[in-house]
């Protein structure tokens, strides 16, 4: 092999060059060449009177190029290696040189670029000589200055690209430090971003609702995430607190100024059912300011930031009473309303129940997660939250594996019963409401007596008495102690405070006491209302 120079006109490319595809020069390419020529000589053999190109295509399309636009003089020697090779031996050569050619690992790239501004060249610079747009630039820079424990967990295969470009939004390294410790080796860059920004999820939709401008004049902190999709960063606000603030601030501003407008109620979603999404509204248009007193409006922020606000909404209790108001109307009376939040509480109350019951019937157990599995609906779900014990499948295969069939079958109970999700915070969704059968079938195949006794264990009479009207306390003080004086003169605490006595000492000691009617299933055996007892009694005359 020797060195020579040859001239750009005399070089093609080797028909022996194995590379067929992907020939065109790469932007890098022809930025390298420009800032520092070729530094790289070809590889070639002779070809009459010129040369083949046998490694080096690239290099070669690249100088073709700039000889094209002018930036690079023609008559210019080229530097190549001239090898004495047949047409076999070149085709090895070309194999061989593209085979084991190998790219620097990114950490290598990124460090040599943050070097390169240590040592005074500018970002402008380096995008000119690597033919590299600024963003890219900006990106290798965030990487090759992540902290020394970061870029070795990198080099070593514990964090993959995308969770080490994670780490460039927090920019203190010793706190990048502490989060890849805390993370550890099997993590994600969901985890890794939560970690750092926290697991807001309605953080980019709040910024959008405050505005930058307003969340940085409040003292916010910011950062950048370099790897979007966007050409520019996406500017992420550190604070989440303050930012939170600031948007339930806005919020409350709103809902202020609407209440100035004399609607008969101006709420903030989160303080609905959630449904209240879905209720009926009208125009605002549509609404005579005379007949404000008579709707509601909902204050929404948005996923994506927006302000929603709808108008002339009612109620269920509201518009249950206006229909009952209606000429002609046959409307019965409703049975007394409960909240969504109470609503919530019993559906746990009944949930924890089911759950103690259900965890000592074994066979049970096997049928319920029998049915959840072949099923699309129902009160089990089992979607197994493995949570932070981070088990290993094998580990607990062979723990299984030595158990007996009872105990299995004891297991299966309890995670049957660990899966259970009753009901739900809205009224419609009580677990034994009329359209609640999946819930109803399984609460009433498990053992009566048992399942009454843990209900009212569960049942916290204070709380709910607490939280229903008058007219129920006043039923309940009637069924656990007929003989109580009721005068009409009472508060509405002290008929709830005395019914939750009365509906206690019911329950002492075991006794079948006193249950609301929201927790009695088909088999209650407590105080049973007037109206079913005078039933009862004359069925009992027939026989």
């Amino acid at each position: 092999m020797e060195i020579i120079q040859a001239k750009l006109n005399d070089l093609k490319i080797d028909p022996a060059n194995v590379r067929q595809t992907d020939k065109a020069p790469d932007e890098g390419l022809l930025a390298s060449i420009r800032a520092k020529g070729l530094i790289y000589p070809l590889t070639v053999r002779k070809n009459g009177d010129g040369y083949y190109v046998t490694d080096g295509g690239k290099r070669l399309a690249a100088l073709h190029v700039l000889a094209r636009d002018g930036e690079f003089d023609k008559t210019k020697p080229v530097p190549c290696v001239l090898r004495e090779d047949d047409a076999a031996a070149a085709a090895d050569v070309s194999l061989t040189t593209n085979f084991i050619r190998a790219a620097m690992h990114p950490v290598d790239e990124f460090e040599a670029f943050a070097k390169l501004v240590d040592g005074g060249k500018t970002p402008e610079a380096i995008a000119k000589d690597y033919g590299l747009s600024p963003k890219a630039v900006k990106q290798s820079l965030a990487l090759g200055r992540l902290a020394p424990e970061v870029r070795e967990a990198w080099r070593k295969g514990d964090l993959d690209d995308e969770e080490a470009e994670a780490f460039t939004l927090e920019t203190d390294l010793k706190r990048q430090a502490t989060i890849l410790k805390k993370v550890g080796k099997h993590t994600t860059r969901w985890a890794i971003r939560s970690a750092i920004l926290g697991e807001s999820g309605q953080a980019a939709g709040m910024l959008r609702l405050v505005g930058i401008e307003a969340y940085k004049a409040a003292g916010g902190a910011t950062t950048e995430d370099l790897f979007t999709h966007e050409n520019n960063p996406e500017i992420i606000a550190t604070d989440l607190k303050l930012l939170k603030k600031l948007a339930d601030d806005k919020i409350a501003a709103t809902i202020e100024r609407l209440k100035g407008e004399g609607w008969k109620w101006v709420s903030d979603g989160s303080d609905l059912p959630d449904n209240a999404r879905w209720w009926d509204s009208l125009p605002k248009s549509q609404i005579k300011a005379d007949d404000r007193a008579r709707y509601g409006v909902l204050v929404h922020q948005q996923h994506n930031g927006e302000m929603e606000i709808r108008y002339g909404l009612q109620k269920p209790a509201e518009r249950k009473t206006a229909e009952k108001k209606k000429p002609g109307s046959k409307a019965e009376a409703a049975a007394p309303s409960i909240s969504a939040a109470l609503c919530g509480r019993l559906s746990e109350q009944i949930t924890t129940a089911a759950e103690t019951v259900l965890a000592l019937d074994s066979n049970l157990g096997l049928a319920v997660i029998a049915a959840a599995l072949t099923s699309d609906d129902g009160p089990v779900c089992i979607d197994h939250d493995r949570g932070e014990d981070d088990n290993d499948f094998a580990e607990q295969f062979a723990m299984f594996r030595k158990k007996p069939v009872d105990q299995l079958i004891r297991i299966l109970a309890g995670l049957a019963a660990s899966a259970l999700d009753m009901g739900g915070s809205v009224q419609h969704a009580l677990p034994l409401a009329d359209d609640r059968d999946e819930d109803r079938v399984l609460l009433e195949a498990l053992d009566a007596k048992k399942l009454n006794a843990a209900l009212r264990d569960s049942f916290d009479a204070a709380d709910y008495f607490a939280g229903v009207t008058a007219q129920a306390c006043k039923e309940a003080i009637a069924l656990c102690d007929p003989k109580q004086p009721i005068t009409g003169k009472e508060k509405k605490s002290e008929l709830a405070k005395l019914a939750a006595d009365l509906a206690k000492k019911s329950n002492a000691g075991g006794k079948a006491g006193y249950l609301p009617p929201e927790m009695r299933t088909a088999h209650y055996d407590g105080p049973a209302p007037a109206k079913k007892v005078a039933k009862a009694k004359v069925a009992k005359k027939a026989k």
